[in-house]
Parts: C-alpha cells; structure tokens; sequence
C-alpha cells in the first residue's frame, strides 16, 4: 500500500508533466487563427456552418507546404484543421477508437 507521501509525489508529478508537455504559445496561436476561421467560415459549433470544406485534404496540401517552406504556421493550421475535424468530422464514419498501434515517432539520424 502506498503512503500518502507517495501518492501526494505521484500526483504532483503527474501535474508537472501535464504542464510541461504543453506549449502555451501554439495554443494562443491556434486560438488567434481559429478567432479569424470563425470569421471567415462561420463558428465551429454552428450548426449552418458549411460542412463543404476538405479538412482532411487542407491537412495534406498544409503538411506539405510545410515540409517544402518549414513555416510552422502551417502546424498551427495542421492542428486546427485536425481539431476541426474532430468537431464537424467530414469522413463519413468518424470512430473514436484508441489503441497503442505499435506505431511511434522515430528518432532523427
């Protein structure tokens, strides 16, 4: 059985990792474009938003000028678009299905 000491550390570490795996600047980025997407395409939770927009393919075309131009705003898009998916999903059969696939980010050489 655990002492509270232990639980206590456990706990405040958990917290501390929390914070420290977030970036604060990417969030008030993403938050300032989201303020002009809802301008521009309606608010997010508005159900007459069009639902015309390839989220999914605005994140190929958005990755790809990334990788050619290395400008990170197109990440914030990147992110966006993925929440935006999440929200007002255009795939025909979204699922929320979590696993561990096995599948990780590997190292640069």
């Amino acid at each position: 059985m655990k002492r509270v000491t232990d639980l206590i550390r456990d706990r405040l570490s958990w917290c501390a990792i929390r914070r420290s795996e977030w970036s604060d600047r990417f969030e008030v980025l993403m938050r300032n474009r989201l303020v002009v997407g809802a301008l521009r395409y309606g608010r997010l939770h508005d159900k007459s938003r069009s639902t015309k927009y390839d989220h999914l393919k605005a994140i190929e075309w958005a990755l790809e000028r990334y990788r050619s131009t290395g400008d990170q705003e197109e990440l914030v898009d990147i992110a966006n678009l993925a929440m935006v998916e999440f929200v007002r999903p255009i795939h025909p059969e979204p699922v929320w299905a979590p696993t561990d696939d096995k599948q990780h980010v590997e190292e640069v050489p």
